[in-house]
């Protein structure tokens, strides 16, 4: 009877023991799910990323276009007498004309010029058209070098060739020509950015707005030059030296850095 007794007295404690452990032991799946990944919320996919950086691009276009707004918002003269630079081959001065606020407008219009090639060319070079934040900031630093170099090309050509009026129109007609094309590519370069389906349509715009800016400038050196009585030969060699290969190399590098294979 004892035995018994201390039988059915231990019983008891082991039933707890087995309770306690029964509630304080993990299911396996739970643990499965835990050891494979811990904090599944703090995963952020490449896409996202990029979809970031290219926010903070238009963030800067924007912030670009709403000074350059601003500063022409009691100053339209200056927009007048930037669109007279593109076609002008006269030094003739414009007493109502602010250099202060256009130089400044038009640094800010170059600068903004400058980010939307980048757009673009990143969408030319980048395969399946398609275009990340690392891309465009790429393409944009590769751009602003050529946007450097371009006018400096510019100044050694009219040295050499024109006097220093006309070089001074030559030059100014370049920066009029940037700026212009600043304001027009705006939209189709934020289309660039985001696609929203219209990326083909966006960059053709961009191509096409690029090169009649291009051709708008060309035909003024063309008058410069040969308001100066040089040769056809010299000037085929500036539009080789100075035009063509400057862009094809620049191509080059972007395509060869965003394609490395």
């Amino acid at each position: 009877m004892r035995n018994t007794d201390t039988d059915s007295l231990h019983i008891p404690d082991y039933t707890v023991m087995a309770d306690s452990l029964a509630q304080d032991t993990v299911p396996p799946e739970m643990a499965l799910v835990i050891v494979k990944d811990p904090v599944p919320t703090l995963q952020v996919s490449e896409r996202d990323v990029q979809t970031s950086v290219n926010s903070w691009i238009f963030i800067g276009l924007a912030v670009l276009f709403c000074l350059i707004c601003f500063g022409f918002r009691n100053n339209m003269r200056s927009l007048k007498s930037m669109l007279h630079d593109i076609g002008n081959q006269r030094e003739r001065g414009n007493l109502f004309d602010d250099p202060v606020r256009k130089g400044t407008s038009l640094i800010l219009l170059n600068i903004m010029s400058v980010c939307e090639c980048g757009i673009m060319l990143a969408m030319a070079v980048s395969p399946d058209m398609h275009i990340s934040g690392h891309n465009v900031s790429v393409c944009i630093g590769f751009f602003a070098i050529y946007a450097a170099v371009i006018p400096l090309c510019y100044l050694a050509t009219g040295k050499i060739f024109l006097d220093n009026i006309h070089t001074s129109l030559w030059l100014r007609g370049h920066f009029s020509t940037q700026a212009f094309l600043g304001i027009l590519m705006f939209v189709p370069s934020v289309l660039l950015l985001f696609r929203s389906g219209n990326g083909l349509f966006a960059e053709s715009l961009c191509v096409i707005l690029f090169l009649t800016a291009k051709i708008i400038f060309l035909y003024k050196g063309l008058r410069i030059f040969f308001s100066q009585n040089i040769p056809w030969l010299i000037f085929l060699c500036y539009l080789c030296a100075v035009e063509i290969i400057p862009a094809l190399i620049t191509y080059t590098c972007a395509s060869r850095f965003v394609c490395p294979g």
